[in-house]
């Protein structure tokens, strides 16, 4: 089986010392897979490849005879809500490259994950619709999943007089 990527214009040569990571989409769900097309500006290079968080998540060690590479990369847990592709090329000792070019190239490019799935919902049911002075007050909460599915986990409750909100502006 043979896979053949059409993209718009000529990525034959990068026309500038650019490295390019770009995504086929701008937002993903869990489960999707991005396509990712990295466009080095020269021919010849060691790659890092590295999905980042809070710090390195994956690494992937790679020669690239050409200057043009497509990575799959599948969105689960790990990456979301966003997280980072970075990719550092360094030209090999056989690169194209000019004595006045630079031998290495750095670029990034965001992962962004439509997260709404994930989201939770707290309603909160107080026992009486009004409550006086330094009355307490009793509610129920219930935590449901965005379709009004039961959720069991934690909640926590901040309660602050409008009055004292107005005071502060």
């Amino acid at each position: 089986m043979i896979e053949i990527q059409v993209v718009s214009g000529d990525i034959s040569a990068v026309k500038d010392s650019k490295l390019r990571v770009i995504t086929d989409k701008s937002i993903y769900k869990p489960g999707e897979v991005a396509r990712l097309m990295i466009q080095v500006p020269f021919t010849g290079s060691h790659l890092l490849i590295t999905e980042e968080k809070w710090g390195i998540l994956k690494k992937e060690y790679t020669y690239l005879s050409w200057n043009t590479l497509t990575r799959d990369i599948k969105i689960d847990d790990s990456l979301l809500p966003n997280a980072y592709i970075g990719v550092v090329a360094l030209a090999s000792s056989d690169a194209n490259i000019s004595e006045s070019s630079r031998t290495y190239a750095v670029g990034y490019t965001e992962i962004i994950s439509d997260i709404s799935s994930k989201k939770s919902i707290v309603n909160i049911i107080p026992e009486k619709e009004v409550y006086r002075n330094r009355e307490h007050v009793r509610a129920n909460l219930e935590l449901t999943d965005v379709s009004g599915n039961s959720l069991v986990g934690e909640i926590t409750v901040m309660v602050v007089d409008e009055s004292l909100i107005r005071l502060l502006g």
